[in-house]
């Protein structure tokens, strides 16, 4: 049951689980976003999405999830210039060389640099 002792590292590992047979469900991804967000998972949340790309760097979903943990963990520094030069470089150093045609690296890259700036920070 939710909100109250719930035990989510179980809901954690069943959505991997469907990962592993299905990548790309939406309403997985939907659930485990919901799931991260309301009750603050996001310890090792990054470091589950690197090891999707690992697994396949044409996951768009693990990307647009990449995505989501970096602009909407408490405390992220999306919108300023150290973010951007560090997903920039992030993307060149280990991601792009393995697949310049890869479309779902090229649209995290741009989503990146359309994000409003925070208040105090630079626009990209």
């Amino acid at each position: 049951m939710l909100g109250s002792k719930m035990d989510f590292e179980t809901e954690m590992d069943f959505l991997s689980k469907i990962f592993d047979s299905d990548s790309k469900n939406y309403h997985a991804w939907s659930y485990r976003i919901w799931l991260v967000e309301r009750f603050s998972l996001w310890e090792g949340e990054l470091e589950y999405a690197e090891k999707l790309l690992d697994e396949d760097v044409y996951n768009n979903s693990a990307w647009s999830y990449r995505y989501f943990l970096l602009n909407k963990a408490p405390n992220n520094l999306s919108g300023t210039l150290e973010f951007a030069f560090t997903e920039l470089k992030y993307l060149i150093d280990k991601r792009l060389l393995q697949a310049l045609d890869n479309e779902a690296a090229w649209v995290y890259l741009r989503g990146l640099y359309s994000v409003d700036p925070k208040p105090n920070r630079v626009k990209l």
